[in-house]
């Protein structure tokens, strides 16, 4: 039985999953007060420090790799934790502060994409799964920062029933623009199981001639 190919979401599906994660985040961040945004935030920061941590053990096991390039993958991961751990790093108040944790994050894809193409066809499942709960949490970390920095931006200024009322207002807006992305998500995937049907209906369609080429075939090899 052939081994099934894992499902990969196009450019499109993706970026939608992305815009639906955004929106989600904004909704339910709008809801609470700025100090419980700063302590989610925080916890956010402190996942993805802790799944760097991890990313680094996986990466130093890899027996392929030449020191230098452990050491460069070293030097990135901690150049990340250095923002993070440094004043604004879980809250940047600024783009430069924005801009440097955007950098450093870059600069540790780049260096990890390097690393796994040196390591050989065959990369260990520990490094790969590393990987994915470091990308999984930064990403993570990104959305929530940038939403939460949104929220402050949108609300500044408010108070009391203002507040409240303007907080109303965004909720609505966001709640529409959720609507419209799903609405957009969900013709995709309708889109993606029709041509699938597609498909398996032309693979049960030539199943039976291909069957019979391969019978004159074998019957002329045998």
């Amino acid at each position: 039985m052939a081994e099934r190919t894992p499902y990969v979401p196009g450019a499109t599906e993706a970026r939608l999953a992305t815009l639906c994660s955004y929106a989600s985040t904004f909704e339910a961040l709008l809801e609470l007060p700025q100090a419980k945004i700063g302590q989610l935030v925080e916890h956010r920061r402190q996942v993805v420090r802790a799944t760097l941590a991890d990313l680094q053990v996986a990466v130093d096991s890899l027996l392929t790799l030449a020191p230098g390039v452990k050491a460069d993958v070293r030097a990135a991961i901690g150049a990340l934790a250095a923002v993070l751990s440094s004043r604004g790093g879980a809250r940047p108040r600024s783009p430069q502060e924005q801009k440097r944790l955007a950098d450093a994050s870059a600069e540790l894809e780049a260096r990890l994409a390097t690393t796994l193409s040196r390591s050989g066809p065959r990369v260990e499942r520990s490094v790969l799964a590393a990987r994915r709960r470091y990308q999984h949490a930064a990403d993570a970390l990104h959305a929530e920062m940038k939403v939460a920095a949104a929220c402050r931006r949108l609300t500044a200024g408010y108070r009391g029933r203002a507040l409240v009322q303007r907080k109303r207002e965004l909720a609505e807006r966001l709640r529409s623009l959720n609507q419209q992305l799903e609405k957009q998500r969900a013709l995709l995937a309708e889109q993606r199981e029709r041509s699938a049907a597609l498909w398996r209906a032309l693979d049960a369609e030539l199943r039976e001639s291909v069957e019979e080429v391969g019978a004159a075939l074998t019957r002329l090899l045998a």
